[in-house]
């Protein structure tokens, strides 16, 4: 079974208002237990949409560095959505994926006329949320991905950049 763990980095919290600014994303085979693909999206931000320095200053990205590095946020979905489709992508994988990741792609899903098939099916595949879906020992109080992390003996070298993130969450599924 193939499963694509995927984070995403945002201006904001809120999805109704706040967009996208970047996207890692793995390809894991559960049965080779192995990924297969990875790939990490700076999105330029759409007109009229800034980005508040304190996310600048939570994941080292900045303005300069989504005009410079961006990709269309739509050419990256789809790019995402045909993995999805190509490689018979199961589940969707994040860290708190269901109140977080899976809302902010929906509301970009939502955004579209037409999504497409690729596209669409970001927004209606199953999510596993290590956060919710995975038994902790009790002594593991805290459900901060970075602390999980170093609970289950690694670290994540760049917490809360989206590639890491979302490796980080397959490992600890």
């Amino acid at each position: 079974m193939r499963l694509l763990a995927i984070d995403l980095e945002t201006t904001g919290l809120d999805p109704k208002t706040d967009r996208i600014i970047e996207i890692g994303a793995a390809l894991w085979d559960t049965d080779r237990r192995v990924v297969l693909e990875t790939g990490g999206f700076l999105v330029r931000l759409a007109p009229g949409v800034t980005l508040d320095p304190k996310i600048t200053k939570l994941t080292g990205i900045t303005a300069e560095d989504l005009d410079e590095f961006g990709d269309h946020l739509p050419d990256t979905l789809l790019h995402l959505g045909g993995v999805c489709q190509r490689h018979d992508v199961r589940y969707l994988v994040g860290h708190n994926a269901r109140e977080f990741d899976r809302l902010f792609l929906q509301a970009e899903v939502n955004r579209f006329v037409s999504p497409g098939p690729e596209i669409g099916l970001l927004s209606t595949l199953p999510w596993l949320d290590t956060m919710t879906d995975l038994p902790f020992p009790e002594e593991m109080t805290t459900r901060k991905l970075v602390h999980l992390a170093a609970d289950h003996g690694f670290l994540n070298p760049f917490p809360h950049r989206a590639l890491f993130d979302a490796l980080t969450s397959l490992r600890l599924l």
